[in-house]
C-alpha cells in the first residue's frame, strides 16, 4: 500500500507541474515538457506492484509513453541548453525518417503491446539517445558560461550516469532482487521525493527562464565595442586586445589565471556584464574581426584562409569555417573576394 501510495501521490504532482508549466509563453516547452511528465507518469504507473492483466487496454499506451521518456529528456534538454527546437535542426529527410520511426513506434508499441525481439532493441537505442545527452551536457559545460544551464548539464550528468550505473547493476542482479517488494518501494519513494523536491521548487517561485522570441546570437556582438566602467572589463578587454584571444586551444581557467581572477568570476563577468553565453562566442568575437582584417589586407592575399585562421588562435579549419559564417554570414573566401 506504501509503495502505491507514493507512486499516486508523485502522480498527482506531476499532473500539477504540469498544468503550472502551461502557464509558460514558449510552445516549444509546454509541448516538450507536457511529453516528459507524462512519459514519467506512464513509467511510475507501468511498474507498479501490479500484475500486467489488470492494465487492460491501459499497458500498450503506457508501455509506449514509458519507451519515449528518453527522446522526450532529448528534445527538452536541447531547447534548454541550446536554445533553440531540436527538430529545426534537422534536415528534410531526417524529419521523415523521425516520422517513421515514430509511426513504427506507435505500431509495435499500441498495436503488437510490444511484444517481440525489437523490444530489446529499443532498450538499447534509448541507452544510446540518453548517452549522447550525457556526453553533450558533459562535453559543453566548460564553454557554457549561464550559470542556470551549467546547472541543468551537471544535473544530467549525475542523473545520466546514475541512471545507466543503476541499470547495470540490475542486469547483473539476480531476479530474486529486481522481483523484490522492497526494491519496488524503494523506488516507488525515490520517485516521490525527487517528484516532491521539484513541486516544491516550482511553487516557490522557479521559472523555466525561456523567451518566446529569439535573441540575436552573440556571434554578432563584438567586445572591443562595449563599454563598462567595470575595472575587471576593462582589464579584460586590454588583455585580449592584446592578443591574448591567439593563444591555440585557450580555455577560460587559462584566461583567468592571466587575469588573476577565480574562474566562476570570470565567467560570471563575460556573461553579465558582456552577453555572451559560451566562452568560445566570446573569444570568437575577437578572432573573427582579427581574421576579417587580414583577408581585407592586401598584405596577407598570398596567405591561405588556415594560416590566417591557425594565428588567429583556431585549432582546425572546421570549427573556423562555421564560426566565421555564423558572424560574417559568407564564408571565408567570399569575404576575401570582395577585396
Amino acid at each position: 500500500m506504501l509503495d502505491l501510495f507514493f507512486r499516486f501521490a508523485a502522480v498527482g504532482q506531476l499532473i500539477l507541474l504540469m498544468l503550472l508549466l502551461w502557464r509558460s509563453k514558449v510552445i516549444v516547452t509546454k509541448a516538450a515538457m507536457s511529453v516528459l511528465l507524462l512519459c514519467c507518469i506512464a513509467y511510475i504507473l507501468l511498474t507498479a506492484p501490479v500484475d500486467d492483466v489488470h492494465y487492460g487496454w491501459l499497458r500498450p499506451p503506457l508501455l509506449f509513453f514509458t519507451d519515449l521518456t528518453a527522446y522526450a529528456l532529448l528534445a527538452v534538454y536541447w531547447h534548454a541548453v541550446h536554445n533553440q527546437s531540436l527538430l529545426s535542426q534537422l534536415s528534410g529527410w531526417l524529419k521523415v525518417m523521425l516520422s517513421l520511426w515514430l509511426v513504427w513506434l506507435c505500431y509495435f508499441f499500441l498495436l503488437l503491446q510490444g511484444k517481440g525481439w525489437f523490444h530489446d532493441i529499443h532498450h538499447a537505442v534509448l541507452l544510446l539517445v540518453l548517452a549522447f545527452v550525457v556526453i553533450d551536457a558533459f562535453t559543453g559545460l566548460s564553454d557554457d558560461l549561464v550559470e542556470r544551464r551549467r546547472r541543468l548539464r551537471i544535473g544530467i550528468i549525475a542523473a545520466g550516469g546514475a541512471y545507466m550505473a543503476v541499470l547495470t547493476l540490475l542486469e547483473f542482479s539476480p531476479l530474486a532482487i529486481k522481483d523484490h517488494g522492497l526494491f519496488s518501494s524503494i523506488n516507488a519513494g525515490l520517485i516521490f521525493a525527487t517528484t516532491s523536491l521539484i513541486a516544491v521548487y516550482r511553487l516557490a517561485g522557479f521559472r523555466i527562464e525561456q523567451q518566446a522570441d529569439v535573441a540575436e546570437p552573440a556571434w554578432y556582438i563584438d567586445a572591443a565595442e562595449l563599454h563598462s566602467d567595470n575595472a575587471a572589463v576593462r582589464l579584460l578587454k586590454n588583455k585580449m586586445a592584446a592578443g591574448l584571444y591567439a593563444i591555440n586551444g585557450l580555455s577560460i581557467s587559462q584566461l583567468a589565471a592571466e587575469l588573476g581572477m577565480p574562474v566562476y568570476q570570470l565567467r560570471q563577468l563575460i556573461n553579465v556584464e558582456l552577453g555572451f553565453d559560451n566562452f568560445s562566442q566570446f573569444v570568437n568575437s575577437y578572432r573573427i574581426p582579427a581574421v576579417c582584417a587580414r583577408l581585407a589586407d592586401a598584405k596577407d592575399n598570398d596567405k591561405p584562409v588556415l594560416t590566417l585562421a591557425l594565428e588567429a588562435g583556431f585549432n582546425s579549419i572546421a570549427p573556423f569555417n562555421r564560426a566565421f559564417k555564423q558572424s560574417v554570414g559568407m564564408t571565408p573566401s567570399q569575404y576575401r573576394a570582395q577585396f
